[in-house]
């Protein structure tokens, strides 16, 4: 599961991010193909430390 912070998820596009069931996606090139991957949004990065 990826970590991104609120305002990544506010600044990316509505075409790269989904809500399917409460769970938060983004579109991510992985292998040379995209896919949904399920996200974990924090508050800011000093959350990772």
């Amino acid at each position: 599961m990826e970590t991104i912070t609120k305002s990544e998820w506010k600044a990316l596009h509505r075409d790269y991010k989904e809500i399917i069931n409460g769970q938060r996606y983004i579109l991510k090139l992985v292998n040379g193909g995209t896919c949904l991957v399920p996200v974990k949004i924090i508050d800011n990065k000093e959350d990772l430390k």
